[in-house]
């Protein structure tokens, strides 16, 4: 169970309705990223049209497999357009007042006005860009980055969170339509493999058509994969289990989130504690980060934290 504020399962017309008015804590020490932190930043992502790798200007499609049977929920804020005190490195933060987690309300919805967005979170296995080929085979490509020396590091067949917007009634967003298509294959997405495609610049970065491909057997989701290049000794290490939401989502206090709008208190000039935001990104040896900015989103030497502009391939 992921604590008391998020909840497991399709949300109802009134989540629907009241959406919309129209990981453990802190880093390892060394500048690295934990496991629930990198799930947490670098979700999935496809690139926009102008950044395809494959056919520049063409909408980008991925082909995603499914280890959810239904989503994780709850309520959060973008911060990315947010003009604040001190912009956290993590661009996304639980809201206090939407998920009911403290009886003060929110900063971010009471001070700045920021509504929260309802929002589904579902664990996948990334497979890669597709190349439709003759034949109807297909060709996947695979994110990679770029270190100093111009190597290429590939992550093939990565597990990621997709996050689907809720939206609302009169315009539903992407978990909406993994809703509908969940109802019309037996309301269980485990298992199952799309293809799904950003059409352009301002379409959901989890992309707006979803095509339905197949639907395999999970305890055979390690040979299935193989089939397409992916590494059976990774598979079988962990990465095809559901992601733990309640080390993910580690919500800030309403101290924290003041102190973020706000700056220091004039009493005490401090703000309450630590927080799994701060010490979370890459560096801290004074190197210039747009020189050691991975060319994918992912994590890497003193980059700390997503851009929708980089190219995940």
């Amino acid at each position: 169970m992921l604590g008391d504020f998020a909840k497991r399962g399709w949300p109802s017309e009134d989540d629907y309705n009241n959406s919309y008015g129209s990981g453990e804590g802190g880093g390892d020490g060394d500048g690295k990223l934990t496991e629930e932190e990198r799930l947490f930043k670098f979700r999935f992502k496809i690139p926009e049209p102008s950044k395809n790798p494959i056919e520049a200007g063409r909408p980008v499609t991925k082909r995603v497999l499914f280890l959810d049977s239904v989503p994780c929920t709850l309520f959060e804020h973008d911060l990315y357009k947010l003009n604040m005190y001190q912009q956290p490195k993590d661009y996304t933060i639980v809201c206090l007042k939407k998920n009911q987690i403290d009886e003060r309300g929110c900063p971010l919805c009471d001070d700045l006005d920021s509504w929260a967005k309802y929002t589904g979170f579902f664990t996948i296995i990334d497979m890669g860009q597709v190349e439709f080929l003759e034949g109807g085979k297909v060709k996947l490509h695979h994110r990679f980055w770029t270190d100093r020396d111009g190597k290429r590091h590939y992550v093939p067949f990565e597990r990621v969170m997709l996050a689907a917007k809720g939206g609302s009634k009169d315009k539903p967003g992407v978990l909406k339509t993994l809703q509908w298509a969940a109802e019309r294959k037996g309301e269980n997405l485990a298992g199952t493999v799309w293809d799904t495609t950003r059409g352009g610049d301002k379409s959901p970065k989890c992309g707006d058509t979803w095509e339905y491909v197949e639907r395999i057997d999970l305890a055979e989701a390690a040979e299935y994969l193989h089939q397409y290049g992916a590494d059976r000794t990774e598979l079988n290490d962990g990465r095809l289990d559901v992601i733990d939401y309640a080390r993910v989502f580690q919500p800030m206090s309403y101290e924290q989130l003041h102190y973020l709008c706000h700056g220091p208190s004039d009493k005490s000039g401090e703000h309450g504690g630590g927080s799994r935001t701060e010490g979370a990104g890459y560096g801290g040896d004074g190197e210039s980060r747009s020189e050691n900015r991975p060319h994918d989103g992912a994590p890497g030497p003193g980059y700390g934290g997503p851009d929708d502009d980089d190219i995940p391939f």
